[in-house]
C-alpha cells in the first residue's frame, strides 16, 4: 500500500504542472540537468538520464524535451529495494543529446550558470525551479522545524547557484551554503523565506497550505505561551492571596483589625476572605461595587501594603 505523498513531493508535482514559455522551459531543463542529471556512456554512446520519484515530473520533463528539441527521449523506471519499494522514473536521452546539451549550455566540467538564466526574472526563476525539482527538498509545515534545501555535488556550481537565488529572483533571498556528506547544500531556515520562495516558483497551492499550517502552529504556540503565562500569574495570585488571608486572620485573632481605621480596607479584607482566587483587578471591581465608587487595581495594591504594615506592627507589639 502506498503511503501518502510528502509535502515536498506534492510541491514538486504542482511545479511540474505549471504552464511555461519556451524560454522558461529551456531554463528549467538546464537547471534540472545541471543539478541532478546523470551523464554516462552505455555501449560506447553517451546517455543522459533525468530521474524523479514523481511520474508527473518525469512526464513534464519528457514533454518539454519533445516540444523544444528534435530529440528522442524515452522512459524507464527502477524499483528501489527495501520496505517501501519506491519507484524512480527516468527520462533517458541518447539520440539528439549533443545539440540538446549545446543549446542548454550545460557541461559536466563547467560550474557556471548559462547567461540566458540571467536575462529575465522568468528565466532565473525557472532555472532555480529546475534545480529544486531535480535535487530539492522541503520539510512539512507541520514539522517541528522549517527547512528547504537544494543538495548538489559540485561545490563551485552550488556557490554560483546561491548567488542567483539570493540576487536574481523576484525578491532577494538569504540562502546559506553548507557542506554535508560530500554534498554542497544551499538552504533556507526562516519560514517566511521558504513561503516566499515557493510562491516565487509559482506553487500557489503549496504556499497556501504551508502558510495555513504555519499560522495554525504559530497560533498554537501563542496560545501555549498565554496559557503558561496565565498559569504563572494564577500561581502568583494564589500565593499572594494566601499571604493576605493569613495576615487578615492573624489580625482578626489578635485584635489588630481595630487598627485598620479604614472602611475601604475593612471591605477589602472581607472580599479577600470570600474570593481567595480573585486577582487584584477582580478585587478592584468587587470593591467598586461594594463601595459604589471607583477603585483601581493600584488602590487595591496600596491597601494590601497598608494591611501588611499593620500586620507587622501587630506582630511586634
Amino acid at each position: 500500500m502506498n503511503s501518502a505523498p510528502t509535502f515536498s513531493f506534492a510541491l514538486k508535482e504542482e511545479l511540474a504542472s505549471l504552464n511555461r514559455s519556451p524560454a522558461a522551459l529551456r531554463a528549467l531543463l538546464s537547471g534540472y540537468v545541471k543539478a541532478g542529471g546523470s551523464l554516462r556512456f552505455v555501449s560506447g554512446e553517451p546517455r543522459l538520464t533525468l530521474s524523479s520519484e514523481s511520474s508527473k515530473v518525469a512526464t513534464a520533463l519528457f514533454k518539454a524535451i519533445k516540444d523544444l528539441y528534435p530529440a528522442e527521449p524515452y522512459f524507464s523506471y527502477t524499483r528501489e529495494s527495501g520496505f517501501a519499494h519506491r519507484v524512480r522514473y527516468h527520462v533517458n536521452l541518447s539520440i539528439g543529446l549533443e545539440p540538446f546539451m549545446h543549446d542548454l549550455m550545460v557541461s559536466p566540467l563547467d560550474e557556471t550558470i548559462p547567461p540566458y538564466a540571467f536575462s529575465s526574472k522568468e528565466e532565473s526563476v525557472s532555472y532555480a525551479t529546475g534545480c529544486f525539482l531535480s535535487s530539492g527538498y522541503v520539510t512539512s509545515p507541520t514539522s517541528t522545524h522549517y527547512h528547504l534545501e537544494i543538495a548538489l555535488v559540485d561545490g563551485a556550481f552550488a556557490r554560483n547557484l546561491q548567488k542567483l537565488l539570493n540576487k536574481n529572483l523576484l525578491r532577494p533571498f538569504s540562502f546559506k551554503l553548507t557542506e554535508r556528506r560530500q554534498q554542497s547544500v544551499i538552504y533556507l531556515k526562516k519560514s517566511q523565506d521558504i513561503a516566499d520562495f515557493m510562491a516565487c516558483m509559482g506553487a500557489s497551492e503549496a504556499t497556501l497550505e504551508f502558510e495555513n499550517a504555519r499560522m495554525e502552529r504559530d497560533m498554537h504556540n501563542v496560545s501555549n505561551r498565554w496559557n503558561n503565562l496565565d498559569g504563572a500569574n494564577m500561581g502568583k495570585t494564589l500565593k499572594a492571596s494566601e499571604k493576605q488571608k493569613e495576615q487578615i486572620l492573624y489580625l482578626k485573632e489578635h485584635g489588630g483589625l481595630t487598627r485598620l481605621a479604614s472602611p475601604k480596607l475593612e471591605a477589602l479584607c472581607k472580599l479577600r476572605l470570600e474570593h481567595e482566587d480573585a486577582s487584584l483587578s477582580e478585587l478592584a471591581e468587587l470593591l467598586s461595587d461594594e463601595l459604589a465608587s471607583e477603585v483601581t487595581k493600584s488602590n487595591v495594591n496600596h491597601l494590601f501594603r497598608k494591611l501588611e504594615e499593620i500586620y507587622k506592627k501587630t506582630c511586634r507589639g
